[in-house]
């Protein structure tokens, strides 16, 4: 293939494109499962599709939520060191609170934090399973006010975004369409 058959492959494929053809393919996304396309749909550094980088920035924090979790309860509570296997029970355990997003579940083992090391210091367990079956009792017994501070927090966030909505709505000049000026004219004579 000399220089010129390479020329016209490029602009075949580009009349093609500006003709119309859609390349956009069908794809779905990795949080929602909905089915869109390529075009429309936010590609992530992970390689995955998502309906939008606003669904997609929620499951990175969610996840980042997560991972704080564990390397609290792993590395503060239990005094584990980077590389050892987290207990299996952690999992089961977040999972028996997967009502409460990700955030209020970290939001509240902070709050906790001081009551979960007291008890961790002065009671005995015998293993691991123990220690982190009493720290997600202490945890389940405060998650609902925790919770309820989290919605209200929400609802006062969904309100004002709400009202500065009105507000940038209500700044707006009104345009008053109008190709008579002959009253105007009239007046001032």
């Amino acid at each position: 293939m000399d220089g010129d058959d390479i020329y016209d492959c490029i602009n075949y494929i580009t009349i093609k494109l500006k003709g119309g053809i859609d390349l956009a393919r069908k794809v779905k996304c990795y949080e929602t499962g909905e089915w869109g396309n390529s075009d429309t749909f936010y590609k992530a550094p992970d390689n995955h599709y998502y309906k939008s980088k606003q669904i997609y920035e929620q499951r990175q924090k969610r996840n980042q939520d997560y991972n704080q979790i564990k390397d609290i309860v792993c590395f503060e509570f239990l005094g584990y060191q980077k590389g050892q296997k987290f207990p299996t029970i952690l999992t089961r355990k977040l999972n028996e609170l997967s009502f409460y997003p990700n955030e209020v579940i970290l939001e509240t083992i902070q709050d906790q934090q001081e009551n979960i090391i007291y008890w961790l210091n002065h009671k005995d367990f015998n293993s691991d399973y123990n220690k982190i079956a009493y720290i997600f009792a202490i945890i389940s017994n405060h998650i609902n006010d925790v919770y309820q501070q989290w919605k209200q927090k929400q609802y006062a966030k969904q309100k004002s975004k709400e009202i500065e909505k009105i507000q940038v709505e209500d700044i707006r000049p009104s345009v008053h369409k109008c190709s008579d000026i002959s009253n105007w004219l009239d007046e001032d004579e």
